[in-house]
């Protein structure tokens, strides 16, 4: 806003490219007040340069041809670059996507739907080829959680009927005939 209201006073000179960009993003912002249908026909990618193709084709005109170059100088790998990890054998896959689960806090009773918005922007979701196989490796994985969680609910139990078992033993005024009113 700041540069068009810049460039809008009589007294102000762009720089030639700083005038192109300007134009290009009028240009973009009336074609999108007026409802043209604009579609990205062609992206090209180098080193550190992006080259967006796009057609604008309002309604009963001709069509017309917009090409936008994006530079950039990040040291970051684009999406396109990231290379999908790689596993020696099956095993390794399966307890990578065990692990992938186990990370992002999967219950026993959520469904595959719910699971999926939790996982699938993790790579070690394409440890398994196939949704059969996440589908099977998953209800393995929550029957082994299932068991442990109710093992340790047992085990806590225990410890605490121990507990309380205990304290009945020490105190001396508490024996099998005493009452609840006693208390």
């Amino acid at each position: 806003k700041a540069l068009a209201e810049r460039a809008s006073k009589p007294t102000f000179k762009l720089p030639e490219e700083e005038k192109k960009k300007l134009y290009q993003e009028v240009a973009m912002k009336k074609a999108a007040a007026t409802n043209k249908a604009t579609t990205v026909v062609n992206v090209k990618k180098k080193e550190d340069t992006t080259t967006w193709t796009k057609k604008e084709a309002p309604s009963g005109a001709a069509t017309t041809t917009t090409t936008t170059t994006k530079t950039t100088t990040s040291s970051q790998p684009t999406p396109a670059t990231k290379k999908k990890p790689t596993y020696a054998n099956k095993e390794e896959a399966v307890e990578a996507f065990k692990s992938l689960l186990k990370d992002k806090n999967v219950g026993t009773r959520e469904k595959w739907v719910e699971i999926m918005q939790k996982i699938i922007h993790d790579p070690r979701y394409q440890a398994l080829k196939t949704v059969k196989e996440k589908k099977r490796i998953l209800s393995e994985y929550q029957e082994e959680t299932k068991i442990r969680e109710e093992e340790e609910r047992l085990a806590a139990e225990k410890k605490a009927r121990a507990g309380f078992d205990e304290l009945l033993k020490s105190s001396d005024w508490i024996d099998e005939n005493s009452r609840f009113r006693e208390f």
